[in-house]
């Protein structure tokens, strides 16, 4: 709820004219980025019955929780069903399991692409506390940007040469091959 409720307000502030955001925003090109329990709150904005926005047209989830803690919360009601998702996930991750991000890949319908990041603990490659960027973020960079053109621009060759870019460097990408 409170994701869709920051939505609404910057949509609101989208059309509201002398606001700041007027005309910034794209209605029909929302896309949301979650990390750890952030990730696990926009699955359940984008795959569950309770919470599912469909304004969300992209979802990226870094590092995302399994849904299965907060059965509770979220419902059992399956997680297939949802807009295409790039999930991102440090290999050393000692927060979060690597294998749970490579749990959720499988579990969710496509369009879905994966990138491990070789090397990046739980936040190092997307928490840019200083400049320039670390090897490590440059990955999660390249990955999101790209992942967002294909996804709003139609730039699915970028995607797609992102990916293979990305694992030629060493990082573990799965690709189901279903582009929008």
């Amino acid at each position: 709820g409170d994701v869709s409720f920051v939505i609404d307000q910057l949509l609101l502030a989208n059309f509201a004219p002398g606001d700041a955001l007027q005309n910034r925003i794209l209605p029909d090109e929302i896309a949301v980025l979650g990390h750890s329990l952030g990730g696990t709150t926009v699955a359940a904005l984008t795959r569950k019955n309770c919470c599912r926005d469909n304004r969300v047209r992209a979802s990226m989830l870094f590092a995302a929780g399994p849904l299965d803690v907060f059965t509770n919360l979220f419902g059992t009601d399956p997680i297939n069903a949802g807009p295409p998702t790039l999930i991102l996930h440090g290999t050393v991750d000692s927060t979060v399991a690597y294998a749970t991000s490579q749990r959720l890949y499988s579990e969710i319908d496509p369009p879905r692409f994966f990138v491990g990041i070789t090397g990046a603990d739980h936040s190092d490659a997307i928490e840019a506390p200083t400049e320039p960027l670390t090897s490590v973020q440059l990955v999660s960079e390249r990955a999101i940007v790209a992942f967002l053109n294909a996804m709003f621009r139609g730039a699915n060759t970028q995607l797609s040469n992102t990916l293979a870019a990305l694992a030629a460097e060493g990082n573990p990408v799965e690709n189901d091959g279903t582009l929008p």
